[in-house]
C-alpha cells in the first residue's frame, strides 16, 4: 500500500451570518485562487513548516459503565465532534498589486487576508487618501467559511471567528502574522484526489516590509527592539441544540494590546516617561504610529502597512540592557473615548 503524500492548502471566506456557511468556499475543488479565499502560510510555523496548524479532531461521548464484574471498558456513545487548534501563519505585507495614479481603495488586502482581520474584529473601508484602506474595530462578529486540505482529505470548517490576531515586529525583520482560529462546526468531511492547484499571486512572490526606518513614536522617536501588537477576542460558548456542533461561539469583547522592548531616548526628561505613563491618573493620549514600508506612489507596488495604537495605557514597565543602553519592557492596551478609535491598520 502506497503512503500518503504530504499536502496542505487553505482557504478562507467572510460568511453572510452565523449559520449561512458561504456555499462557493464549501465547494472549492480544482484550483483556488486569491480572489476565493486563498492564504499562504509563512515557512518555518504550523504544521509540516506550512505556516498552517491543522487542527486536532476529538469527540464527546456518552460513557456507558464497564462490562459487569471488570475493568473493561465499553464503547461510548458518539457524541459532538470538537475540531481545535486551527493557525494561519503568514506575511504581514501589501496586496503586491501596482497601483494606476493611484485610484482608491487599491491597497486593500485580497479576499483571505481580507476575511481574517474582519473576524479578528476590524472593519475595512476607505482611507483618507487614495490608494489607503483602513481597518478599525467593530463590534459586529464575522464568521469565516474555512476550506482545509491535509493529508488527501478536504475540511469545510463553518462559523468560525478569530480567538486573536498577534503581529510580532523584530528590528530589521520582516512580520509573520499569526491568526488563532476558533472552528464553529464541521460541515463537511471527503477524500479529495489530487490536491486543488493554488494561484497565490503576489502571496508567493512579495517580500514582506521589515521593521527598517519604520519611525516608530510614542511620547518621542524611537525604535523598538522586538514588539507585538495583538488583538485578543473574547470568545464564549453556548449550548444550542439547532447547531450541528451542539453550541455556538460569539464574541463578548475585545482587547488590542501592546508589547515589547523599546530603545529609551536620555534628555534630561524623558527617561521617566515610561513610568510616568504607568502611574499616570488621567487617560492617556499619546498613540504609538509606525510604517513598515514606503506608502505607493503612482505606478508602484502596494507594500507598506501604517500602524496605529492609539491612547496606549501602560500596565507594567521593566527595563534591560541593550549593549551599553537601556530598553524599557513595557506591557499595556490601546484606549478611546468612542467606539471603534483605540486601533487603525492602514494599507497604503
Amino acid at each position: 500500500m502506497a503512503d500518503q503524500p504530504w499536502a496542505i492548502g487553505i482557504a478562507v471566506f467572510p460568511q453572510a451570518a452565523f449559520g449561512t456557511p458561504h456555499a462557493a468556499t464549501v465547494a472549492l475543488a480544482g484550483t483556488v485562487d486569491e480572489s476565493e479565499g486563498a492564504v499562504l502560510g509563512a515557512a518555518g510555523n504550523g504544521t509540516g513548516d506550512s505556516g498552517i496548524t491543522v487542527p486536532t479532531f476529538t469527540i464527546s461521548e456518552t460513557p456507558l459503565a464497564d462490562v459487569t464484574s471488570s475493568f473493561t471498558r465499553q464503547a461510548g456513545g458518539i457524541g459532538t465532534l470538537l475540531p481545535e487548534g486551527l493557525e494561519i501563519a503568514f506575511q504581514w505585507k501589501g496586496n503586491g498589486d501596482t497601483t494606476t495614479t493611484p485610484a482608491a481603495d487599491e491597497a486593500m488586502p485580497k479576499a483571505g487576508v481580507d476575511a481574517i482581520l474582519q473576524s479578528a474584529g476590524l472593519e475595512g473601508a476607505s482611507g483618507p487618501a487614495a490608494p489607503d484602506w483602513d481597518y478599525t474595530p467593530s463590534a459586529t462578529p464575522i464568521y469565516l467559511t474555512i476550506k482545509l486540505w491535509v493529508a488527501g482529505n478536504s475540511f469545510a470548517f463553518q462559523d468560525c471567528i478569530l480567538e486573536s490576531l498577534s503581529l510580532p515586529f523584530v528590528g530589521g525583520e520582516g512580520s509573520i502574522a499569526v491568526a488563532r482560529i476558533s472552528i464553529g462546526s464541521v460541515n463537511t468531511q471527503s477524500v479529495v484526489s489530487p490536491l486543488p492547484t493554488f494561484d497565490y499571486g503576489a502571496q508567493a512572490t512579495l517580500t514582506p516590509p521589515a521593521s527598517k526606518s519604520v519611525a516608530f513614536t510614542w511620547g518621542a522617536l524611537r525604535g523598538y527592539g522586538a514588539f507585538t501588537a495583538e488583538i485578543v477576542n473574547e470568545i464564549e460558548q453556548f449550548e444550542d441544540g439547532n447547531q450541528p456542533s451542539g453550541f455556538r461561539i460569539g464574541v463578548s469583547g475585545r482587547s488590542v494590546n501592546g508589547s515589547g522592548n523599546l530603545w529609551m531616548t536620555a534628555d534630561g526628561t524623558t527617561e521617566e516617561y515610561e513610568y510616568e505613563a504607568l502611574i499616570a491618573t488621567v487617560a492617556p493620549t499619546d498613540d504609538m504610529t509606525w510604517t513598515l514600508g514606503t506608502p505607493a506612489g503612482a505606478t508602484e507596488v502596494l507594500n507598506a502597512i501604517e500602524m496605529n495604537l492609539n491612547n496606549f495605557r501602560v500596565t507594567s514597565v521593566g527595563y534591560d540592557r541593550a549593549g551599553g543602553n537601556t530598553q524599557a519592557v513595557v506591557d499595556g492596551y490601546c484606549t478611546a473615548d468612542a467606539a471603534g478609535e483605540e486601533l487603525t491598520i492602514r494599507f497604503e
